[in-house]
């Protein structure tokens, strides 16, 4: 059987090292988002995306989110980001969780201009 005649099912069976994961997102989940002082730069038909990050930089994170997170990486859990943000900010999303000591497996964004 080749890779592309392969169900999903099959492929875990055949895959002991899967480990299960856990998707996150960014903003408002792990990172705090003040929709009173941000929305209207995201929330609008024109967004403003430079001064919406620019803000989201300084942003903490929520803590209970991150507590749950930093449990199920310690359990072995792979913790995924999943966010709608562009992927042109991919660099500063992971600089942001890095800041924050937030470890990640991996990081998915929407791509560039499907706003």
């Amino acid at each position: 059987m080749n890779q592309t005649d392969a169900t999903a099912q099959d492929i875990i069976q055949t895959t002991p090292d899967l480990r299960d994961a856990v998707v996150f997102d960014m903003d408002g989940t792990l990172a705090h988002f003040d929709a009173d002082e941000l929305g209207h730069l995201v929330h609008g038909v024109e967004k403003q995306w430079d001064a919406f990050f620019d803000a989201m930089d300084h942003a903490k994170p929520i803590e209970n989110i991150e507590r749950l997170l930093r449990i199920l990486h310690a359990s072995g859990h792979a913790i995924l980001i999943c966010s709608g943000r562009p992927a042109g900010w991919q660099h500063r999303s992971e600089a942001w969780l890095r800041a924050h000591d937030i470890p990640f497996d991996g990081m998915y964004l929407r791509p560039m201009d499907a706003d």
